[in-house]
């Protein structure tokens, strides 16, 4: 059996575990002990909560409503700059489209749409077709006229 750990070594461990913050395993590292010797300081001392999962769960929570928060950040900014960029696309002259390669072209044909699809997923089936057979025909204009850019 391990030799008892001295008061004061006991009152610095409850005193870490009563701040909170820090793991069994940190605790142990840092006062030299084993983790069942930190649990069973926190137990002896009836401290039962010390490591307990609903901290863990919170801090989860509250990170994944600030990823969500970033993620409408950056969702509403790229709405601006495709918004832009769609305005100046349409403002565009048909000379203006003439001096974008048709491969350009359907990139941007493709990406638009996908994006449309993305936006409004609750479209019916015709329009998915629609937009597939559009889609079908450019890309096999295109490879018919440019080969398929492999």
């Amino acid at each position: 059996m391990p030799p008892r750990i001295s008061p004061g070594r006991r009152d610095a461990i409850l005193g870490d575990i009563r701040a909170g913050g820090k793991s069994v395993r940190t605790l142990a590292r840092e006062h030299g002990v084993s983790t069942a010797t930190i649990q069973r300081v926190a137990k002896s001392a009836g401290i039962d909560d010390a490591w307990s999962r609903d901290k863990t769960k919170k801090a989860t929570e509250a990170r994944q409503a600030d990823h969500a928060s970033v993620l409408a950040v950056l969702a509403s900014r790229s709405a601006g700059i495709a918004g832009n960029i769609a305005a100046s696309c349409e403002a565009m002259e048909p000379d203006d489209w003439a001096q974008v390669s048709p491969y350009s072209r359907a990139i941007a044909f493709g990406i638009f749409a996908d994006k449309a699809r993305e936006l409004a997923p609750d479209s019916d089936e015709a329009q998915a077709k629609a937009a597939k057979a559009v889609l079908t025909e450019v890309w096999e204009s295109l490879t018919a006229k440019h080969g398929d850019g492999g």
